[in-house]
């Protein structure tokens, strides 16, 4: 056998762990960083909803019995009300508290990686765009929500037909970073609701913005591109704010939908966006 067992003064066990563990723990714990409450009721939510999984990552006490690691965790138990199993290692010295939680951490893109989705960062990048739409949680220039990665690879389970789009718009950007095609995301997101949707002005409206063909000065296509291009002029393709490219792409698309022309897109400071049924 490779591995051989090393007498180190730390042991580990999987243990429950109860509200009640989880405040004896608490209360015997000394010096630690401040509680980030989001990180907790995100914790807690997904504890009360049975997605917690046990996956391997360890609690970490000290010889002192100070939580080097999963102190959130423990809050978020004592939040649900709910036990959970996890690991539990104890006897780290407490010198080795700057060293821990030092790995980068995996995103959503990385979690779809693992289960062998192609395009995992464009599908990732659409996937929480349409779940905060659903959801009705986009604000426009404002903080995106948070979504886990479990989340996220769930709504990509849920919904396969995501990942063709996704790569398909993805596709269709190449080369094409001058006009609104250069943004993956924001075409994904008007096709995945035409392939929920299917409608010949949006067709046509999808037709007009990858080709250029059929353009006039007042078709929703060409005036989404002219505008975008006239932000990216003023701010740079990365200074462009995604929730400003996605609000005047969804509004030229319900134009072009109702059959309007246009002459102008406008997005103003406190506008809702204009969310789809998909």
């Amino acid at each position: 056998m490779l591995i051989q067992k090393v007498h180190s003064g730390i042991h580990s066990t999987v243990i429950e762990l109860t509200p009640e563990l989880a405040q004896h723990i608490l209360e015997m714990n000394t010096g630690n960083r401040p509680i980030r409450m989001a990180r907790v009721e995100r914790m807690a939510q997904a504890m009360s909803q049975g997605r917690w999984k046990c996956n391997g990552e360890p609690i970490i006490v000290s010889k002192t019995n100070r939580v080097l690691s999963g102190q959130h965790r423990l809050h978020a138990v004592l939040q649900s009300g709910v036990s959970i199993s996890t690991l539990y290692v104890e006897g780290v010295d407490d010198d080795c508290s700057p060293t821990i939680d030092q790995q980068a951490k995996r995103t959503p893109g990385d979690a779809l990686s693992i289960a062998g989705v192609a395009n995992y960062n464009t599908v990732a990048s659409l996937s929480r765009w349409v779940m905060a739409n659903n959801r009705r949680q986009i604000v426009i220039y404002g903080k995106f929500p948070f979504y886990s990665n479990e989340e996220v690879v769930e709504f990509v389970e849920d919904h396969p037909d995501i990942v063709e789009i996704a790569s398909e718009a993805k596709s269709m950007t190449k080369n094409k970073s001058g006009t609104i095609c250069g943004s993956a995301v924001a075409l994904g997101f008007v096709m995945y609701h035409l392939h929920r949707r299917p409608n010949d002005h949006g067709s046509r409206f999808l037709k007009q913005l990858t080709t250029e063909i059929g353009w006039a000065e007042d078709s929703p296509s060409y005036v989404l591109a002219k505008t975008f291009r006239k932000a990216k002029n003023q701010q740079g393709s990365r200074g462009i704010d995604l929730s400003y490219v996605l609000t005047i792409t969804v509004k030229a698309y319900l134009a072009s939908l109702r059959g309007q022309s246009v002459k102008m897109i406008r997005v103003a400071e406190d506008e809702t966006f204009p969310y789809l049924d998909f």
